[in-house]
């Protein structure tokens, strides 16, 4: 009798549990003009990573595992150190909010999880998204890698160079992309630059160097070369284009 009502307990914490209000994902980036923020759990296209995705085409067979999540002035807000705000009293949201961050939402309602099929990513359909208010977000840690995989190309042939930088007098580089880098690529391949502005509250500012500035190269494998010399790019272009 006593191991019955045992199991019987044990199902009912766990059924609770499923039930709890609380989910994680990753945001496709800060709040919109109504507060509300689009939080991915996994969809068939970039998997559990939110993707830096600027095609507004139709995708074949797409869905996705992903919820609308309104934000109000009280809603809390816990960021990486433990330190809690509240939403309406944020300045700016841009830095806690960067794409493909991992967060964990706490609603009042029960989360049921949900797959919607979309015509397109999902940054351009969320009316068709299941909605949620959240009483409190957690802030997880967003690191180098989180940056990596929303930036990464998904076209196997095309390469993205960003050069991060604190003092817009350093940049010199546009006019040398294609001078050192397209005669050492293969045919067909496409190589993309921009500048990256790092402000001070920006999470990226831990792990890049911006003293002057600092270079990565993205393929759709992810990070290929990250570094403070802009040489070690050429000598990187150099040494694939024998391959």
């Amino acid at each position: 009798m006593f191991l019955l009502l045992f199991l019987i307990v044990g199902c009912s914490q766990d059924d609770k549990e499923e039930m709890s209000g609380d989910f994680t994902g990753r945001v496709t980036g800060p709040a919109d003009g109504f507060d509300t923020l689009l939080v991915l759990k996994e969809d068939t296209l970039g998997g559990t990573s939110v993707i830096n995705n600027v095609n507004r085409h139709r995708i074949s067979e797409y869905s996705v595992n992903a919820y609308r999540v309104m934000l109000s002035s009280s809603t809390e807000i816990v960021d990486e150190d433990g330190e809690i705000h509240m939403y309406g009293d944020l300045e700016d949201s841009a830095f806690q909010f960067m794409a493909n961050r991992e967060i964990k939402v706490r609603s009042n309602e029960e989360w049921e999880e949900k797959w919607t099929e979309l015509d397109r990513y999902l940054s351009y359909q969320p009316r068709f998204l299941p909605v949620y208010k959240a009483e409190k977000i957690e802030l997880l840690p967003y690191g180098l890698e989180d940056f990596i995989n929303f930036h990464s190309p998904l076209i196997e042939s095309k390469f993205f160079l960003m050069t991060f930088h604190k003092d817009d007098d350093d940049i010199t580089i546009p006019s040398n992309v294609i001078s050192d880098l397209t005669p050492h690529l293969h045919s067909r391949e496409q190589i993309s630059w921009q500048s990256f502005f790092v402000a001070e509250d920006n999470p990226i500012d831990r792990y890049v160097h911006t003293d002057p500035m600092s270079h990565l190269v993205l393929s759709n494998e992810g990070k290929e070369i990250l570094t403070d010399d802009w040489q070690e790019v050429i000598d990187y272009f150099k040494e694939r284009e024998g391959d």
